[in-house]
This record gives structure tokens, C-alpha cells and sequence, in this order.
């Protein structure tokens, strides 16, 4: 609630790793590798693990360690990320990435100039969200490049489909979300 703390954000949870049985090191705090005064942009459960980001980086808690993925990848939008049939999509900077609790894995290379040609701001303000077999992220006003550079066209209110059981894309324009 605004105004009723002060400092750093520091996340704190009790582990009883006694029930387990189990003689693991007892987290209290955690920082996220790479970009640490970061606002958390994702904090979501896969099954037994939760997976946590910002817009650098992300990691995961399964109750007894924590893995930092330290691959430059995050989630940069808090609405920029969507499950869907047990896996978790979620869009970075650079592309639309998957994961069922693992490394994430760049999927979208296939509409990598929409994603490319959005804006910083575009991104971090996309919505995701899901509908039958497909997920959606949306991207704002997207500028698309000739090869030498110079500007093509500007497609207002990009919104990009991923079908997850065709794995095919498809891009929608004059979507406002």
C-alpha cells in the first residue's frame, strides 16, 4: 500500500525445512541476478515451482533453492505474461519466450520485426491473454522496417496470436487493449 513502507522491497517467507527432512540453506531474502533494484514484474506458481522476473532477469523457488536463470531474459510488462496448458508465456524485450519451469525458450522468431519494430514503451505496457489454444500479446503501434532501414509502414495497435497446438503466429492490427 502506498506510503506504508519505506527502503528497499525485500521478499520474506517462513521455510520449515525440518518437515522435509531435508538440511537446505534458510532463505529469508532473495535477489534476482543481474538487475536487482528491479520492480518484480512476475511472480507466478508452474506446478510445484514459483517463478519470479523483472524486466532483466528472472528466477525460480521450488520451497527449498533458488535457480537464478542469468540469461538476460525477463518479463517487462506485469500484465506481459499469460499460462496456458501448463506452460507460461511471457514476452521480454526481444521476443516471446516459453518455459514449464525451465530455461526459457524464444519462440517467436517467426514475428520477430512486429516485435522489433514495437516501441519500449509499446512493450512494457503489453497485456497478455488467452483464449482456447492461443495466446495474445499485445504491442501497441508497431513501425515495420524496409532491409535498408528506412520505414516501411506503421501498423496501429498490434496484437500478436500464438496458436500453441499449429504452432503458427498471426498478427492482428487495430486492437486496442
Amino acid at each position: 500500500i502506498a506510503g506504508t513502507y519505506s527502503g528497499d522491497k525485500v521478499f520474506r517467507w517462513v521455510n520449515n525445512s525440518s518437515i522435509s527432512g531435508r538440511d537446505v540453506k534458510q532463505y529469508d531474502t532473495f535477489k534476482l541476478t543481474g538487475a536487482e533494484n528491479e520492480p518484480t514484474t512476475m511472480m507466478v506458481n508452474m506446478g510445484n515451482i514459483m517463478m519470479v522476473a523483472n524486466k532483466k532477469t528472472m528466477m525460480t523457488w521450488n520451497d527449498y533453492t533458488i535457480e537464478n536463470f542469468d540469461t538476460g531474459v525477463g518479463c517487462v510488462s506485469r500484465d506481459g505474461h499469460v499460462k496456458c496448458l501448463g506452460t507460461l508465456y511471457f514476452l521480454d524485450y526481444n521476443g516471446v519466450y516459453s518455459t514449464t519451469g525451465g530455461v526459457p525458450q524464444l519462440i517467436s522468431n517467426k514475428v520477430e520485426p512486429y516485435i522489433t519494430g514495437a516501441t519500449r514503451t509499446g512493450k512494457e505496457a503489453c497485456a497478455a491473454g488467452k483464449k482456447g489454444h492461443s495466446v495474445f500479446f499485445t504491442l501497441g503501434d508497431v513501425t515495420m522496417y524496409k532491409n535498408d532501414g528506412s520505414v516501411n509502414k506503421v501498423l496501429n495497435d498490434v496484437c500478436l496470436e500464438y496458436n500453441i497446438i499449429q504452432q503458427n503466429w498471426y498478427v492482428h492490427i487495430n486492437v486496442k487493449a
